[in-house]
């Protein structure tokens, strides 16, 4: 995937993407979704000890890695090695990662709809288990492209990109991808 004789069309048109989605604001729903979300995050930051935080977001992570099936993303590609993807062209890769976005997409509705049946008392896994999705879906298209993360170094990648798309401002996106 390195650029050998500059970009191709595609890539270019992606770069450009890049570039808009770093300096766009979320929608109105993300908006929302911020300020009704804001102040149970506030108070979940006082009452949750930050230890607790913590090993929540390590075993979600340790969950989301260990569920994140390599085989079907290599099955998919037609290949063996994680690290043959690096191969593959931007394009290419994208369309694998596409095809384990709308997997996870699938597999979210579906856990959505039952947690959704067990009304307020279900949130209590919905929240945890919507977030080790999130986890698994990061690694799974890490391996679209080629990439195979440590869990250290897959927490740190994961929890950046996490948060760049829950961000609720341009600001907080480019604070979260660094």
């Amino acid at each position: 995937m390195a650029f050998i004789d500059g970009p191709t069309v595609y890539e270019q048109k992606e770069l450009k993407a890049i570039s808009d989605w770093k300096k766009s604001e979320p929608g109105a729903i993300g908006k929302f979704l911020g300020k009704m979300t804001a102040p149970v995050l506030a108070m979940a930051d006082k009452l949750v000890p930050q230890s607790v935080l913590e090993s929540a977001l390590s075993l979600a992570n340790n969950a989301g890695a260990g569920l994140a099936d390599k085989n079907t993303v290599l099955r998919a590609a037609n290949r063996h090695e994680v690290k043959d993807l690096k191969e593959f062209t931007l394009e290419e890769c994208d369309k694998l990662a596409d095809k384990m976005h709308n997997e996870a997409i699938s597999l979210a509705s579906v856990e959505g709809g039952a947690a959704g049946l067990g009304g307020a008392m279900s949130m209590a896994f919905d929240i945890p288990a919507l977030l080790t999705l999130a986890v698994r879906t990061v690694y799974k298209i890490g391996y679209c492209y080629g990439y195979e993360f440590s869990l250290e170094e897959g927490k740190v990648m994961v929890l950046s990109i996490i948060s760049a798309a829950s961000a609720n401002t341009a600001a907080e996106k480019l604070e979260a991808v660094g």
